[in-house]
């Protein structure tokens, strides 16, 4: 009787002992993710409002050395991304990557797109890192050049929309980047992945939008203007083929879906054509793109009508909604 009672003090004391230990490892690994959430925080705030170049440049570099440390890290699924400041972090609902973009403003107001991707090595299920290089200022054709991670279009991403299309999975993705003191840009890339893991940025997945089939979708406008480009509950009129019996108009009938929505661009004036500088959006004239087994199909001219948006009749969206450049607390000096 003694000895059993002997044995149950044992494991008393081991169940205390491992309880507490086990909160001690829980404390620390918060403490330690906290600490590593607020120094990538502080680099990124650095990047964007870093006194000149150089100071940009040097946050840069360990950002992405501390960024490539996290991810490749074994406990990087207990990793709370949400939580950072002054970054764009997406990742799609099958979990297959996780990818990290940002923007780097130079002296002379150009800007320039970073980009960390984490992927899955579909054969040795080994964790992979891609760090993105921004090629966008010498890709003079956007709308027909295929990337991947050392050519990138770079922009900073604010959302995913996944897709699969004769069993291959595409992520579509929609983002925005600052270009110079001129103009800027939104751009809807796709992102899908070759056989052996490698990203590849673009697709020819859009349909009936030019005759060119791009394999992505580019808007280059004014830089003082807004422009709309989101994933909304939206309607369009489409042509049921068949004509009213007494006014011999065509009937057409409308559709409330899921879809992308941009305002249509257009020059100043006619004598500003193709100069991108000066494209601004049309008042209330919008179009988008319906997903239609895995592909997006264009349509024009969206009513753009939601009763939550409290009858503004267009959706607004621009990234300093998405709280990515919120500048950090300054550093105090001990």
């Amino acid at each position: 009787m003694a000895r059993d009672k002997s044995k149950f003090g044992i494991l008393i004391i081991l169940f205390f002992i491992f309880t507490n230990s086990s909160i001690q490892t829980m404390a620390q690994q918060n403490k330690d993710h906290k600490f590593m959430t607020d120094s990538i925080s502080r680099l990124a705030a650095t990047i964007n409002f870093g006194e000149n170049d150089i100071v940009k440049y040097n946050a840069n570099e360990l950002l992405l050395e501390t960024l490539y440390n996290v991810l490749i890290a074994k406990d990087v699924k207990n990793y709370q991304f949400d939580s950072l400041k002054n970054l764009s972090y997406i990742e799609p609902t099958d979990k297959s990557f996780r990818l990290i973009t940002w923007a780097l403003k130079k002296e002379d107001q150009t800007f320039e797109n970073h980009g960390i991707l984490q992927t899955i090595n579909p054969k040795t299920e080994r964790t992979v890192i891609f760090t993105l290089k921004d090629k966008s200022e010498v890709v003079f054709n956007p709308e027909t050049s295929i990337g991947d991670a050392e050519n990138w279009y770079g922009a900073v991403y604010y959302k995913v929309l996944p897709s699969v299309i004769n069993k291959k999975k595409y992520y579509t993705l929609l983002g925005w980047s600052g270009c110079n003191q001129f103009r800027q840009r939104k751009v809807i890339e796709v992102l899908s992945f070759r056989a052996n893991g490698t990203p590849m940025f673009g697709s020819k997945i859009f349909k009936k939008y030019t005759e060119k089939n791009p394999v992505r979708i580019v808007f280059d406008y004014y830089k003082q203007s807004s422009m709309t480009l989101i994933y909304d509950t939206q309607t369009y009129s489409v042509s049921t083929g068949k004509r009213d019996p007494k006014t011999k108009r065509m009937i057409s009938k409308n559709i409330t879906t899921d879809m992308i929505v941009f305002d249509r661009l257009a020059p100043l004036n006619e004598n500003m054509e193709n100069v991108k500088e000066y494209y601004v959006p049309e008042a209330n004239i919008m179009d988008g793109f319906v997903q239609t087994n895995g592909r997006w199909q264009f349509v024009s001219d969206i009513e753009a009508k939601n009763k939550d948006r409290k009858g503004t009749g267009k959706p607004k969206t621009e990234i300093k909604n998405k709280n990515l450049y919120k500048k950090a607390a300054p550093i105090k000096s001990k």
